[in-house]
């Protein structure tokens, strides 16, 4: 028998708060949620999985914009309150939830106006044109996913075991021998068909992280992108920048994939 423990997350959602949104470039209406770390326990039986403990630890909050479902983090306590009912104005929601933030973010919202308007100093451009990007940074790096699966690391030592006990089974007595090779064997067939399932699924990521690229990171760099209309040659400087500071954006995405977009939103 052996035993795996697992770490992931999930978000509750609290209610409706006010706040800046970096990607509509506005005040928006938010969505926010505590982030629970979920730790489960267990152990592998014939190469199933069986779940003893489920312990969750709520260990901060996030804030989804209701426009574009750009994710940030929050501090709730930075709230006047939060609107647990949905139908509120956003002028409502901003009185009720975030009274100052048009005073907080006058500055930002002064800086957007003159995007808007074409006036934003030359030397202010690439600071506004990374930004974007970075602030995406940890949905495409959720996104991309880790290498690292202690599960399937469980299921190989299951495999190995299987083997060396059908190796072992044929050194001891008919009665004991029948039956560790019958419970090796479950073993070995469990474990081998887990690995196929688990290693199709890892062969799938790349695909589903192209997909998901094109369906939600590229559209949403464009909305950021298209009030500052960046040449080619600006959006090719930019990702010089990105990877030179290896980030996860500048190694993922595709410059010719966000140029296309914008193309498209012209």
């Amino acid at each position: 028998m052996l035993h795996f423990r697992e770490t992931s997350e999930q978000a509750d959602i609290v209610g409706l708060v006010a706040d800046f949104c970096p990607i509509c470039r506005d005040i928006r209406p938010f969505t926010l949620r505590k982030i629970l770390k979920v730790k489960t326990s267990g152990f592998i039986l014939v190469a199933i999985p069986v779940v003893e403990h489920y312990e969750s630890t709520e260990v901060g909050c996030d804030r989804v914009c209701n426009i574009c479902n750009l994710d940030l983090p929050a501090i709730s306590a930075m709230y006047e309150s939060v609107e647990p009912v949905t139908g509120l104005t956003l002028d409502e929601l901003v009185r009720e939830t975030n009274p100052e933030i048009y005073k907080k973010a006058g500055e930002r919202l002064a800086l957007e106006e003159r995007i808007r308007s074409g006036k934003l100093e030359s030397d202010r451009r690439r600071e506004f044109l990374l930004e974007p990007f970075r602030v995406l940074e940890h949905r495409i790096r959720k996104i991309r996913g880790s290498d690292r699966d202690s599960l399937s690391r469980i299921l190989v030592g299951a495999l190995i075991l299987s083997i060396a006990g059908l190796i072992v089974s044929s050194c001891v007595p008919h009665p004991v021998k029948d039956a560790l090779q019958t419970i090796c064997g479950l073993g070995l067939a469990g474990s081998l068909l887990a690995l196929i399932v688990r290693g199709c699924g890892r062969l799938n990521r790349k695909a589903k992280l192209g997909l998901v690229l094109r369906s939600e990171i590229y559209p949403l760099l464009g909305r950021a992108l298209k009030p500052l209309n960046p040449s080619r040659e600006e959006i090719m400087d930019v990702f010089q920048d990105l990877r030179r500071e290896r980030t996860i954006s500048g190694l993922v995405l595709n410059p010719e994939s966000i140029v296309a977009e914008m193309d498209c939103l012209r």
